[in-house]
């Protein structure tokens, strides 16, 4: 049987063709498994109560009415809730560690009870502990805040805002791809009941043990650095201030 040297050579070139396809197809498989993560983060300054806090605000010291800052009281209570199941228990207590921690090194606040004060606090006050528990429950749940159980809270705790941090999904056994662990952070006006501030941030994954609470822990310093500089006063606006004192004196 005659073969001609053109077929051969259209042969050859087709399965080049084929192989080149295959390596193609291989990488992209490769690369598709590779980006089966991903990693979200979110903010949002309600501006219903901007609008209101900032209507009520008198100027005090050398703080600018027109400041973000002039939306926080000088005063505040720390929470964690964690509503995921299955969470470490190390998990639970680090995440309080850091909210701590973070919020004090922050010049937001003269005063602060963090979460440690208040668990002590609420143990010896047991009606009051009820109210945190609903309060807290429905914050966490459906973003609701109730302003009589908030006002009461803020009044007995003697601060202005209550800053919420709360941990709601985390990769339980028998659950399916993609796995998700969710970080929350909220600030709210104690006395209205306002929510002023949220935050999310969290991470998905097709693989499970990518989620690790290292990991959960770098995402709430994620979102407390962007607490910090949503709230931080802008340094020109503080020399302008400061030169207007001088100028005045």
């Amino acid at each position: 049987m005659f073969v001609s040297k053109s077929f051969v050579k259209d042969i050859g070139n087709y399965l080049k063709n084929i192989a080149g396809f295959t390596v193609l197809v291989l990488l992209f498989s490769v690369t598709s498994s590779c980006q089966s993560s991903s990693h979200s983060l979110s903010e949002t300054l309600v501006n219903r109560s901007v609008q209101t806090l900032r209507e009520n605000a008198t100027p005090s010291g050398n703080i600018h009415r027109d400041e973000t800052i002039i939306l926080l009281g000088n005063s505040a209570a720390a929470f964690f809730v964690n509503l995921a199941e299955d969470t470490p228990d190390q998990l639970s207590v680090d995440l309080s560690a850091v909210l701590n921690q973070r919020l004090e090194q922050m010049t937001f606040y003269q005063s602060l009870q963090n979460t440690d004060d208040l668990n002590t606090f609420f143990r010896q006050n047991r009606a009051l502990n009820q109210l945190k528990d609903i309060y807290l429950d429905s914050l966490a749940r459906v973003s609701v805040s109730n302003k009589d159980i908030s006002n009461r809270m803020g009044k007995h705790l003697k601060v202005a805002n209550l800053v919420v941090l709360q941990i709601d999904r985390w990769p339980c056994q028998g659950c399916k791809a993609p796995f998700q662990t969710r970080i929350k952070l909220r600030v709210i006006d104690a006395p209205s009941g306002m929510i002023i501030w949220t935050g999310f941030n969290e991470i998905s994954s097709d693989d499970s043990t990518d989620i690790t609470p290292e990991k959960v822990i770098a995402l709430s310093e994620e979102i407390l650095d962007t607490f910090k500089l949503r709230f931080k006063r802008k340094w020109h606006r503080i020399r302008h201030q400061n030169l207007s004192m001088l100028a005045k004196n």
